[in-house]
């Protein structure tokens, strides 16, 4: 199966989430649409809460002082401090992936397992309840199958579900400024494990080429680059302009656009 590969690189905050949703909701009304792993990270710090996450569980007026933005993402889970980070995106059609959400994740995340054992770090499925903890950020929660090194996670992961697609974000740390994180979520960062601990020399280049040869080993699959496509591109900047910069939506998570509702 060929997978559709999407390299963003650094973009604007809320563009990069409005993107992720632009491309589920076309993946959900394209009936041949082909499974699609996006790539990127981010211009500038951000925070991203979860769709079902009170903003006041974190230092929301701490963001607003040093100009950190936060952006309310389309799937669940808690907050991400993105700074230097190797964020994704899949979407893929529900028929291509019959199964229930914890196996989902099993399949989709499967190819991080490999891609960390390509760089020689020895990663290991999260269990229900070794890892749970209760907490305004996301790597100090986990569900089955994200994934950890040393009891730590290394990688998070939220899922939006529709009637025929679901989109999976995510996120891999490959260093991390926690005494900014601390401040943020209100407490000592101590759950997470960045890849820059264990490996010292691995970059984001080198971390996204084991990340596709990491899907290719688990999936079967093979990637063809593309860009955006154009119906792609302006969504994504309607979303932006009308919903990601709409404080309605980031911080009381409201949202309507002639009477209809995108979430």
């Amino acid at each position: 199966m060929i997978w559709r590969f999407i390299d963003s690189g650094k973009q604007d905050p809320y563009l990069n989430m409005a993107i992720d949703e632009a491309i589920l909701l076309i993946c959900e009304e394209n009936e041949s649409f082909t499974p699609t792993l996006r790539i990127y990270c981010w211009e500038k710090p951000t925070v991203t809460i979860g769709i079902n996450q009170d903003y006041r569980e974190i230092n929301y007026k701490f963001c607003e002082e040093v100009n950190i933005p936060i952006i309310r993402r389309i799937t669940g889970g808690k907050s991400i401090y993105h700074e230097n980070d190797l964020t994704f995106s899949i979407a893929i059609k529900k028929i291509a992936l019959p199964l229930g959400l914890l196996q989902s994740y099993k399949i989709l995340n499967s190819g991080f397992i490999f891609a960390f054992k390509f760089l020689g770090i020895d990663a290991e499925w999260t269990c229900e309840k070794k890892f749970l903890k209760k907490s305004s950020f996301c790597f100090a929660t986990s569900i089955k199958y994200e994934i950890a090194v040393g009891g730590k996670k290394i990688l998070g992961a939220a899922q939006r579900r529709l009637k025929d697609s679901v989109l999976e974000q995510g996120s891999v740390p490959i260093s991390l400024n926690r005494e900014v994180c601390s401040k943020i979520i209100k407490e000592e960062i101590v759950d997470i494990v960045t890849v820059s601990e264990i490996s010292k020399n691995v970059s984001f280049s080198d971390l996204k080429e084991a990340v596709l040869e990491g899907f290719k080993k688990a999936l079967k699959i093979d990637f063809k680059k593309e860009d955006l496509s154009l119906k792609e591109l302006k969504l994504a900047e309607k979303l932006k302009k009308e919903k990601y910069l709409n404080l309605n939506w980031n911080y009381k998570r409201e949202w309507k656009d002639e009477g209809k509702i995108y979430i």
